[in-house]
């Protein structure tokens, strides 16, 4: 290569020169400094191609020094000079400077993974807006700001609403509510379209269960309504209507009163009926048609015994049952007569409320819930004719001087529908719990049950008495009271002679006494009732 130097250049730059000679290289001496090199007339019909001005920034860098402009494409493995630890200017961090520098300011430990990280120390994200109800991170703070603004929206302890109609301003999801008057917990549910107040507790199943009445109900369904006959599908008496005060009705019902003219009975339930209960299975209802008397002492109800006082003393019940009126809104009062039962000298009973609680009916069924608290049997004495119990009793009518303990209802007549009548132990009203038919009769049994007997033997000439036994499909409560009707005789003449039960209840002996022809087959026909009721 050859190369031609211009000396004693000017500060007026020089005119470029003629043509060089291929890779011959030619510079100016002068400002600004130009070096050309020589190429093929080929490649530039001049001869010549700028290498370098400087006025004008080249592709080049200096081996020391300078700045890359622009984007730059290195290509290979290229190396650069490491900064020293800690720089923080525009120098090329070197991937040994990036490692150095995770090891310095994470210990050496890496960091975090995108899943499933390990925090340690403090760790801080930021905060969600309140009500947001995402996969965000929830911080401390936002928990406690969602806590106190749900507290502070409650209402205060104490008080009392209507429910389903919450007094709560600007619900948030996931909000509980206490419904002071029906005893029911609420929760605000939010479907991602609307939100609403839903029971919190009326849960089937066992997996979300949360009162021990929840898993009574889902473990069996049985036990939990102490009242028998509630739906008033059981009626060994029949279908009424009852008039005479002081009767049993369907079974295990009883009405009594004084001066009132009333008319039990077990009534059809109507489509209309069965819509505003929300339940096919009301088939039958217990209808009373009632006037009331003016009179002081005057007075109906229905009552069911329930046996055994101790089973509820010293708890909290709730009374819970559907019931309407047929014409404009007369209250319904409740309260429960606590007895120690008879015989010896047992303590006096009483109502459990010295004022009864009462509701106010409308034309339109509805499940109403009643809360009582009953008193402890401590220091009681109870009688020895183990027919100690618990009354529920509702009240339709009442004068002044049984006023209080029915409710304070007074004195009032009309017609009133009553359906699905449940009692059970806590203070809160459970689904309505609908017995097994079987079982629903075995119940009543246990107080009445009815018979029919026939009886065949042969003749003897003279009066002959035979005794036949027939078991009871349900042992009775106590030694029951058994009353037949045999008036049907073929073949000759008889008559019972005598009708009793067995131990403890559980079968009835018939003495029946005959007479005819010697040889002749003789028949006895009747019918029986066995009562062991409170």
């Amino acid at each position: 290569m050859t190369a031609r130097t211009q000396q004693n250049r000017t500060t007026t730059n020089n005119a470029p020169p003629g043509a060089l000679l291929p890779g011959q290289i030619y510079a100016e001496m002068g400002t600004p400094f130009r070096v050309w090199v020589g190429v093929p007339t080929s490649i530039d019909a001049s001869g010549r191609k700028l290498l370098s001005d400087s006025t004008v920034p080249g592709p080049y860098l200096p081996v020391a020094g300078g700045t890359m402009q622009g984007p730059v494409a290195l290509a290979g493995n290229t190396t650069a000079i490491t900064p020293a630890p800690g720089d923080n200017d525009t120098s090329v961090a070197t991937t040994a400077f990036v490692n150095t520098h995770v090891t310095n300011v994470l210990g050496g430990s890496g960091f975090a993974p995108i899943a499933s990280p390990v925090l340690t120390g403090d760790p801080k994200a930021p905060t969600p807006a309140l009500g947001d109800a995402d996969t965000s991170i929830a911080t401390t703070k936002f928990v406690a700001d969602t806590l106190s603004s749900t507290l502070s929206a409650l209402p205060p302890p104490g008080a009392t609403m209507a429910p389903g109609t919450p007094t709560v301003p600007t619900p948030l999801p996931g909000q509980l509510w206490f419904d002071t008057v029906g005893g029911q917990l609420y929760v605000r549910y939010d479907d991602g379209t609307s939100q609403q107040w839903v029971p919190a507790t009326n849960i089937a199943g066992l997996a979300n269960a949360a009162t021990k009445q929840d898993v009574a109900a889902a473990m069996g369904n049985v036990g939990r309504n102490l009242i028998h006959n509630p739906l008033f599908n059981i009626a060994q008496r029949g279908a009424g209507p009852w008039t005479t005060l002081g009767t049993y009705t369907s079974d295990r019902w009883f009405m009594n009163g004084s001066a009132d003219a009333i008319s039990f009975s077990v009534a059809l339930a109507s489509d209309t009926d069965r819509t505003q209960i929300g339940d096919e299975t009301a088939g039958l209802v217990l209808q009373n048609v009632f006037t009331g008397n003016a009179g002081a002492a005057a007075y109906n109800f229905a009552v069911q015994y329930i046996e055994s006082a101790r089973r509820l003393c010293g708890n909290t019940v709730t009374v819970s049952f559907w019931a309407k009126a047929s014409v404009g809104t007369p209250k319904l009062g409740a309260n429960i007569y606590q007895s120690f039962g008879t015989g010896g000298s047992p303590s006096t009973g009483g109502w459990v409320s010295a004022t009864g609680q009462a509701v106010q009916l409308t034309g339109t069924f509805t499940r109403y819930a009643l809360t009582f608290t009953i008193p402890s049997a401590s220091g009681k004495t109870f009688g020895t004719a183990a027919n100690d119990s618990h009354g529920l009793t509702f009240f339709f009518s009442s004068g002044s001087t049984n006023n209080a303990a029915a409710g304070n209802i007074g004195v009032q007549s009309g017609t009133v529908r009553i359906w699905g009548v449940q009692l059970e132990i806590g203070n809160v009203a459970t689904p309505l719990e609908k017995p097994d038919p079987r079982y629903d009769l075995s119940n009543c049994q246990r107080f009445y049950q009815i018979g029919q007997q026939q009886q065949q033997m042969q003749s003897q000439g003279a009066a002959t008495t035979y005794t036949t036994i027939f078991p009871l499909p349900v042992t009775m409560r106590a030694t029951p009271t058994i009353i037949g009707n045999f008036t049907t005789q073929i073949g000759g003449t008889g008559s019972v002679a005598g009708i009793g039960s067995t131990t403890a209840g559980t079968g009835v002996q018939f003495n029946i006494a005959i007479s005819g022809a010697t040889g002749n087959a003789v028949n006895v026909f009747g019918t029986w009732t066995a009562s062991a009721d409170l």
